[in-house]
């Protein structure tokens, strides 16, 4: 059975994102312009940032359900560690966002949730360094009640988000 922090984790599928730029090319020529700073997004903007992330954060969740089926505990391991990078992936990608005015404080909550939730999946693999079976790995999931609050941390940010409008609801 899949406990409130299989729940957690799983569900936990909205956020934002901000694609990245980097520049190639030689390191020595200045920029082309001045670094500005990130402008505001729009309502709408912001709305199809989520939902990038949501898809993005959908093909996490479907990896980490495969943590269930392993057959190895260096196996769920693994896949609990990817799943936590991703997390903390989100989180960066959260706090650099520029949301807007109504939404700062809810995307700032969010961002904090996914970084405690990368903590919090990072602890229970570090508690999984010594088992030997999936069985017992699982069971330290099971086990795992900081990672439950992390998964309400992101459910709560995703419901103001909700409020405001930005976010589908359930």
């Amino acid at each position: 059975m899949v406990n409130r922090f299989v729940v957690s984790v799983l569900i936990a599928g909205t956020g934002a994102s901000l694609v990245a730029c980097s520049s190639s090319g030689n390191a020595a020529a200045p920029p082309a312009t001045p670094p500005t700073s990130p402008t505001r997004l729009s309502a709408a903007a912001y709305t199809q940032e989520l939902k990038k992330i949501a898809a993005e954060e959908n093909r996490a969740q479907h990896s980490v359900q495969s943590a269930f089926h392993a057959k190895t505990a260096a196996a769920v391991r693994q896949t609990l560690g990817t799943f936590a990078d991703d997390q903390q992936r989100v989180s960066g990608e959260l706090t650099v966002l520029v949301a807007p005015t109504d939404a700062q404080a809810a995307n700032l909550a969010l961002a904090h949730a996914f970084a405690d939730n990368a903590a919090a999946t990072r602890a229970v693999v570090q508690r999984m360094a010594h088992v030997m079976t999936a069985k017992a790995a699982l069971h330290i999931i099971q086990t795992a009640t900081q990672a439950q609050r992390s998964g309400h941390e992101i459910d709560a940010a995703l419901g103001q988000l909700r409020k405001l409008g930005y976010a589908a609801g359930s």
